[in-house]
């Protein structure tokens, strides 16, 4: 029953995302009908950091969250289940703390990749009018 639970909850939260990714990854080069002037465009080398960017928010905002969910409602069940039983606790708080040490590298990961692209350049940023929700984003150049 719990592989059961699992199976679904993960093809649920994770295949869901996956629908409007029909596009794909790529932000260039398509010949589509429904592609964008900026996705018809040629790839440049600035497509490259896109591609990678597109990749990193797909794994840290699509499929870290609810892995994260998950693993913190197991190891919340394990701790509160353990009626006194020691092995059960120290699973369960291993649980959390393990899956808290996760999320904090892999976020911190995620700040310090985007740090390095706002540091040479290829990042935007204008801190007149900074808005912290896009601070992330990359934009190549259209080329003429």
């Amino acid at each position: 029953m719990k592989k059961i639970f699992l199976i679904v909850f993960l093809g649920i939260s994770i295949s869901a995302p996956l629908t409007s990714l029909a596009a794909g990854f790529v932000p260039c080069g398509r010949t589509d009908t429904n592609a964008t002037a900026a996705e018809k465009e040629p790839c440049t080398l600035c497509h490259i950091f896109v591609l990678l960017s597109n990749i990193l928010d797909f794994i840290f905002f699509t499929i870290v969250p609810p892995l994260a969910i998950l693993m913190i409602a197991v190891g919340g069940a394990m701790f509160i289940f353990s009626a006194g039983n020691p092995t059960l606790l120290t699973k369960g708080k291993e649980i959390l703390k393990t899956t808290l040490i996760a999320l904090l590298i892999i976020y911190g990961a995620w700040v310090f990749v985007n740090f390095i692209f706002t540091f040479t350049g290829l990042i935007k940023t204008d801190f007149g009018g900074w808005n912290p929700a896009n601070w992330y984003k990359i934009d190549c150049p259209i080329t003429p």
